[in-house]
Order: C-alpha cells, then structure tokens, then sequence
C-alpha cells in the first residue's frame, strides 16, 4: 500500500479525533523554494596544480565523455497538525539518465529510487498509532541545537526539511554506488553537486561533481579576484579545498558562460573529481567535455546559466513521477 493510499485510510478512521487536522491546499515546496539559502562560509584550499590559482585556457572538444548523469529531487508539504505539530509529507527520489549512441537520454537500468514518508519530531508527537496504519515515519526531534526553540513550529519544519534532504542524499548515494559497482572502463558519471564522501574500492574513479552554489569561498583577495573575473570557456588551476572528515578531492573552477553585464557567478561552477594525478593530467579535458554540454540549453529553468541540459532532463523525469500536490489533496478530501 502506498504512502498515499495508508494516509486517506488513517484520515477517515480519525476524522474526529480531537488531536488530527487535516491540512490541505498547502503549497507543495520543491528543494529550490523549500530550503534556506545556506549560510556564506569560508573555508581553506591548497592549490595543486601550479603554485597560485591562476586562469587556464580550455581545449575546444567536440563532444562529451560523460556517459551518466546523476540527480535527485525533493519535495514536501505540511499534510497534517497531530497533537499541534505540524507532520510533514515528504518525498525524495534520485535516479541516474545514461545518453545512448543516439543522443537521447534514458533511465539507466535499475538506477531510480523514491522513498515517501511523514516527518515530524517524535520527542513532541507520538508515532505509534500513525505506524499503525502503515504510515512510514521519520522522527526529526531537534538535537538539541536551540533547547528553548526545539518546540516552535518553525523549527520544526526546519528540522523536518533536514531530515529529508538527508534522505535525498541517501538515495543519491544509493544509486552512486550501485552505478560504481557495475560501469564500464569507458563510462564516466556527472553527479549534480558536490561528490559524496565513497568507500568504494578506489574511490570514485571516473565520477565528477558539479557545483553550481558558490556560498563557501575557498580563495579571498587577488585569487578571488582572478577566479571571479574568470573569462567564458577558461578554468582555474587545480586546488583541494578542505573537507573535514572526508577524503579528499580536487576543484577547480570554470565559466562556461561570458558574464558580461551579468552577476559574477554567472555562468560560474565548481568542478569535483578524486584527488589524484589522473585528475590533475585530465582536468583540461573534464572542463572541455562541460563546455560542450552547454547546448542545448537548460531554459527555461532560471539556472540555464550553470545548468547542463542531462542534469535538467534528469530533474525533468524525477518530477514526472512525483506525487502532485493535487493528488495529495485528493487523497486529503475524506
């Protein structure tokens, strides 16, 4: 039984227990509108290539050696008040597109996961009888990080968005691993974001990640400055910013877009790979393959600027298999 199905049984069981209401015609809030913008931080880098962090011309390349492209998408909305705490419904999925011989994009096989469920935070609403009815439950209860807040319905939703970003990321990971242990010598894999710490057998050989946030600084003063005025189709040098508790990988920067008369990240992303000397030897060759992914473009979504189309066909498919919020309602109506 699904998520869906489990909840309209457990609302028309309960309509009228005193601790249950029902919300509907909530907006359903996607991972772009849902969460607040991260908070700007600094963090350190060792430059690796060269001895500063210098502007690099890109080889033109013809084509792309990326074979698969890995994305995951988030959704959620508050669906019930139980016991005065907001119960949010939350649903994540991920899946990997692999690009044919005939340049169409399909799902990999067996490369998508979903995962549905109720968040809310069990410190302040029991589970118990919700679980009974079948109804999957993640339990948010703050860790304490703000004790005279932990019961404000704000942060409740905060907690719960957490908790379902972590299970995003979850899936994502699920599926990264699953592409490692069954692709070829001549496949490589785009990741959407930052590249997820791995223990697999040597790393995570032949897998790039592609950073399109730029709220953590790694560089200030001259080096800022050359990165931020970096010209279209031109990288950085190789650098290895700071992970704590993670292995290491490498970076580097590339504009694949001219930003004249635009903002300074325009066009600007952040380019992951493992920390290795085949990455330093192909990095050239990685910021060439991006660079002509740059057609078509990703419009109409407002990120075109720094978004590649496979990425986009990947949130395109994921969302075309996402409950709707019109559903939801339906399910609400009892």
């Amino acid at each position: 039984m699904s998520l869906a199905d489990a909840l309209q049984r457990f609302v028309r069981e309960h309509r009228e227990d005193p601790a249950l209401r029902v919300v509907r015609g909530t907006p359903q809030s996607d991972e772009m509108t849902e969460l607040a913008p991260a908070t700007p931080a600094t963090h350190q880098a060792r430059v690796v290539e060269g001895a500063a962090l210098e502007q690099k011309p890109v080889p033109a390349l013809a084509g792309s050696g990326f074979t698969h492209f890995l994305d995951g998408i988030q959704r959620s909305r508050v669906a019930l008040i139980w016991h005065g705490v907001p119960v949010i419904w939350g649903y994540a999925a991920a899946c990997v597109r692999e690009r044919g011989a005939d340049r169409l994009m399909r799902l990999a096989p067996g490369m998508c996961e979903s995962r549905e469920a109720l968040i809310f935070p069990f410190a302040f609403a029991p589970p118990e009888e919700l679980q009974r009815w079948g109804l999957a439950c993640v339990d948010s209860s703050p860790m304490a990080r703000v004790p005279e807040d932990a019961d404000n319905p704000a942060y409740i939703r905060q907690y719960s968005l957490e908790m379902l970003g972590d299970l995003r990321r979850r899936l994502e990971r699920t599926l990264l691993k699953r592409w490692l242990e069954s692709s070829g010598e001549r496949q490589w894999l785009l990741v959407d974001g930052e590249l997820p710490d791995s223990e697999q057998e040597g790393g995570l050989r032949r897998v790039v990640g592609l950073i399109k946030s730029h709220q953590t600084r790694y560089f200030a003063g001259e080096e800022q400055r050359r990165l931020l005025e970096l010209p279209e189709g031109q990288r950085t040098t190789v650098f290895q910013p700071h992970r704590h508790g993670y292995r290491p990988v490498y970076s580097w920067y590339l504009r694949l877009r001219d930003s004249a008369g635009q903002d300074q990240t325009f066009g600007l992303v952040r380019v992951e790979a493992r920390a290795d000397e085949e990455t330093l030897r192909m990095a050239g060759e990685i910021s060439g393959w991006l660079l002509a992914e740059r057609t078509p473009l990703s419009l109409p979504d407002a990120r075109w600027d720094r978004m590649i189309y496979p990425v986009r066909d990947c949130e395109q498919y994921l969302r075309s298999i996402a409950p709707t919020a019109v559903e939801m309602d339906a399910r609400l109506q009892v």
